[in-house]
C-alpha cells in the first residue's frame, strides 16, 4: 500500500468540516441524553441510604439556619442531632411508604420553601412559626404533601397520625398552615428540581443500598 493511502482523511471541505461537526455533536447529544436516562430512572427508584443521608444534612442546616433566626446561641451544636433525628424519621418513613429519589427531592423543596417564607414572615414582623418544638411536625406534612402531589395512592392522615403519635386535629391544622405558607402552590419547575436533586446527589450512588 502506498504511503498516500495510509494517510488519515483531513476535511478540506465545509461539507466535510459540517460532516464531523454534526457527528460530534450526535455523539455528545447521545451521551448526554443517556445520562439523564440514567438520573431519571435513579429518581424514580427508592430513595437510597445516600440520598437520605445527604438529605438529612441538607435539611438539617436549612433548619438550624432557620431556627437562628429565632436566637443566635447554642443551634450550630445540634445540627448533629437534628440531622440523625431526621434521618431516622426518613428511614422509617421509607420503609412503610417506599418513597423515590423524586419524592425526597420535593420533600426537601417544601421545607425550604416553607424556611424561606418563615424568614420572610419574621422580617415583616410576625411570630416564627419554625421552632424546636414543631420541626417532627413539619417533617411529617411535607413528606405527606410530597406524596400526595406526586402518587394517584397515599397514606390517609389517619395513617401518619398514628404511626407517628399525632393528634389527628394538630396534624390536619398543621398541613392546612403549611400549605398557607406556600400560598397553596406546590408546583415545582422541571429546572429547580434538577438544580436540587444535582445539589443533594451529586455524587456516585450505590444502587444496592436501601436500608441502615
Amino acid at each position: 500500500m502506498s504511503k498516500q493511502s495510509t494517510q488519515t482523511l483531513e476535511p478540506d471541505t465545509k461539507i466535510d468540516q459540517f460532516a464531523v461537526q454534526t457527528e460530534q455533536n450526535t455523539k455528545s447529544s447521545t451521551q448526554e441524553q443517556e445520562l439523564n436516562s440514567a438520573k431519571i430512572t435513579e429518581a424514580e427508584t427508592m430513595a437510597t441510604d445516600a440520598m437520605i443521608l445527604s438529605s438529612s444534612k441538607f435539611l438539617a442546616e436549612a433548619i438550624v439556619n432557620s431556627l437562628r433566626e429565632l436566637t443566635q446561641d447554642g443551634f450550630e451544636d445540634q445540627e448533629l442531632t437534628y440531622q440523625q433525628k431526621i434521618q431516622g424519621f426518613l428511614v422509617f418513613t421509607r420503609s412503610y411508604t417506599m418513597f423515590t429519589g423524586t419524592e425526597l427531592v420535593y420533600c426537601v423543596w417544601l421545607v425550604l420553601r416553607l424556611t424561606h417564607a418563615d424568614r420572610k414572615r419574621i422580617q415583616m414582623g410576625h411570630k416564627q412559626q419554625i421552632t424546636e418544638e414543631n420541626i417532627g411536625t413539619i417533617l411529617v406534612c411535607a413528606v405527606e404533601l410530597a406524596l400526595k402531589m406526586l402518587r394517584d395512592r397515599v397514606c390517609r392522615n389517619s395513617w401518619w397520625s398514628n404511626a407517628f403519635g399525632m393528634d389527628m386535629k394538630t396534624l390536619n391544622a398543621s398541613e392546612i398552615v403549611f400549605l398557607k405558607r406556600l400560598d397553596f402552590s406546590l408546583n415545582i419547575d422541571e429546572v429547580s428540581f434538577w438544580t436540587i436533586y444535582d445539589l443533594l446527589f451529586s455524587f456516585p450512588l450505590p444502587a444496592q443500598s436501601k436500608s441502615l
